[in-house]
C-alpha cells in the first residue's frame, strides 16, 4: 500500500508543491506513512488524488474568499476521506467576495483551522472600536501582526455597512433636532420681535406721564422678561 500510494503521480506531484509542504510534513510524507496503519493508508490512498487541487482552492478561499463557509465543518481529519471530501466540496463551491486580509502563507493553508488563528474581527472587535471604519484593512494588519489571522473581505464590508447604518440614523436623528430647533428658534425670533414693536409702541405713545428712572425699571423688566423666555420658554 505504501508503495502503491508513492507512485502516484498525484502524490509525485504534491512532494514538489509547496502548498503542500506542511500537509506532507505533518500528515503524508514517506516516514508517516511508514508510521500509518493500513486502515489509514487506506484513506490517503483515497485522499491524495484530490488532495493537491484542495489546497490550492482552499488558499484562494482563504485569501478571497469568507471563511465563514468553513465554519459549519467539523474538526479536519486528515486521515478520513469522508472528512476530506466534504473540506473539498466547500472549497470547490466558494465564491470569491474580495481580497481577504491575512497572513497565512500557502505552505500552512492548515493553520486556518488552528484555535489560536484569529478568523473574525467579532472576538476581538475591542481593539477597533476606536478606529477609523474607513482604514479597517490596515488596523488589522496592525493589530494582529503578533499572530496569524485571516478576516474575510465579506466580514469587513459587513463591518462597514453596520456602522454606516448607525451613522445614518444618528446623522438623521441630528438633522431632524436641528430642524425642529431652527423652527424653535424662528418662532421665538418672531415673538420677540412682536412683543418688542407691541411694547416700544405702548411705550412710547403712553398718555401717562411717567418718571423717565420708571420707565427705564420698566424697559428692564421687558428685557429680563425677554431673556427669561429665550432661555426657558
Amino acid at each position: 500500500m505504501i508503495t502503491t500510494i508513492l507512485e502516484m503521480p498525484e502524490y509525485k506531484a504534491l512532494q514538489v508543491y509547496q502548498g503542500a509542504a506542511s500537509a506532507m510534513d505533518d500528515h503524508y510524507g514517506p516516514s508517516r506513512l511508514q508510521a500509518a496503519t493500513y486502515e489509514e493508508l487506506e484513506q490517503i490512498a483515497q485522499i491524495i488524488p484530490f488532495l493537491e487541487d484542495c489546497i490550492r482552492k482552499l488558499y484562494a478561499l482563504i485569501c478571497y474568499g469568507d471563511i465563514r463557509v468553513l465554519y459549519s465543518l467539523n474538526k479536519i481529519k486528515f486521515y478520513d476521506a469522508e472528512s476530506m471530501k466534504a473540506l473539498y466540496g466547500v472549497v470547490k463551491s466558494a465564491k470569491q467576495t474580495g481580497v481577504n486580509i491575512t497572513n497565512i502563507p500557502e505552505y500552512d493553508v492548515w493553520s486556518l483551522f488552528s484555535s489560536e488563528t484569529v478568523k473574525s474581527i467579532d472576538k476581538c472587535w475591542n481593539l477597533f472600536e476606536n478606529c477609523d471604519i474607513d482604514y479597517l484593512e490596515i488596523e488589522i494588519a496592525n493589530k494582529l501582526q503578533q499572530g496569524l489571522y485571516c478576516i474575510s473581505a465579506a466580514e469587513i464590508a459587513e463591518k462597514r455597512r453596520g456602522y454606516l447604518g448607525v451613522y445614518r440614523k444618528e446623522e438623521t436623528a441630528r438633522l431632524r433636532l436641528q430642524i425642529v430647533e431652527n423652527k424653535i428658534f424662528m418662532k421665538k425670533l418672531l415673538i420677540s420681535l412682536l412683543t418688542i414693536v407691541i411694547f416700544m409702541t405702548q411705550f412710547t405713545n403712553s398718555s401717562v406721564a411717567l418718571h423717565p428712572a420708571i420707565r427705564g425699571l420698566f424697559l428692564v423688566l421687558y428685557l429680563i422678561a425677554l431673556v427669561a423666555y429665550w432661555i426657558m420658554g
